[in-house]
């Protein structure tokens, strides 16, 4: 079964497809997004400040702020996945 993503989850990875610098197009494909669903989180994005666009007024990039999200982020997902491997593989009762 595949686990569904969560918000937060979208957020990191368009921020982390935006870190060099990205057209909204390759956020939707490499984020496995589309268009309509995609614009709300880059609004989001901008009013926090972890989003910004160039001034080519195409390009979509990663702040400074943005970066220390997806470095949170990160060591938040790395510490629940070595908690939850403290558990083990449930028994069968």
């Amino acid at each position: 079964m595949t686990k569904r993503r969560t918000p937060t989850d979208i957020v990191a990875d368009i921020l982390k497809i935006a870190d060099s610098g990205a057209r909204i197009t390759k956020l939707v494909y490499q984020g496995n997004l589309n268009f309509k669903v995609v614009k709300p989180y880059l609004d989001k994005l901008v009013t926090k400040g972890y989003l910004v666009m160039l001034e080519d007024g195409r390009t979509w990039i990663t702040t400074n702020d943005g970066k220390r999200f997806l470095e949170a982020y990160d060591n938040l997902e790395a510490f629940l996945e070595e908690e939850a491997a403290t558990f083990g593989e449930p028994s069968a009762a």
